[in-house]
């Protein structure tokens, strides 16, 4: 169960509710290692009067029973011991979202046309979509869909679940993308070459979302 698990032997084993029980109490005082909250209840436990001590006793047990009966990843997030991948995952969209606003906004003379800076840009869209190749599956574990990941990972998803069924097809178009940004990167220099590139930057990107981005919820 992502590691945690109850050292108290005879202690824990066997002894139905009551071992279910402690082993609450055991997991809630292992996060102290991993989570600012309770290491406060930690310290409230220690220092605090009577009706502190007995508040913060129950908060750590309570947390400590959460971890059992979530399991999995849940619980590893709760204990701080795992990255969120799904915000990963958005984060990295933002910016490649960021990247193709720039660009998009100097070839229509909104800001001044800088090839150094649309070079960079292109790059991280480059990465990115590297990034969704090659690392997919840590940043797209199971479960981590539109559908899911709310109970999984704390975090809305606009993934389909189409991603898990087709994870060929889906590195197929990442590496299109990659493919398409590298050659823009290229031409940054040019402006009117630029552009003709940064179109099927844009095409990539619209295939992809078309098929694997969910629509918002209302």
């Amino acid at each position: 169960m992502g590691g945690i698990n109850c050292h108290g032997g005879p202690l824990c084993e066997g002894w139905g509710s009551q071992g279910f029980v402690l082993r609450g109490f055991w997991i809630g005082a292992s996060l102290m290692d991993n989570c600012s909250l309770v290491r406060h209840l930690g310290h409230a436990i220690w220092k605090g009067n009577m009706m502190r001590k007995i508040v913060a006793v129950f908060m750590v047990f309570l947390m400590g029973t959460a971890v059992l009966l979530l399991g999995g990843k849940s619980a590893e997030l709760l204990a701080g011991k795992k990255a969120n991948p799904v915000k990963e995952r958005q984060k990295l969209m933002r910016s490649v979202g960021k990247a193709m606003q720039i660009s998009v906004k100097m070839l229509k003379g909104k800001v001044a046309y800088d090839g150094t800076e649309i070079a960079s840009r292109m790059k991280i869209m480059n990465e990115v979509a590297g990034k969704f190749n090659d690392d997919f599956s840590r940043l797209f574990p199971e479960g981590s869909d539109d559908e899911n990941s709310i109970m999984d990972f704390d975090q809305e998803s606009s993934a389909k679940a189409d991603i898990w069924n087709q994870v060929d097809d889906f590195k197929m178009k990442s590496g299109e993308l990659k493919t398409a940004s590298a050659v823009a990167m290229k031409q940054a220099g040019d402006k009117a070459a630029f552009a003709k590139a940064l179109e099927n930057v844009g095409k990539s990107c619209k295939g992809c979302h078309q098929k694997y981005k969910a629509d918002k919820k209302e």
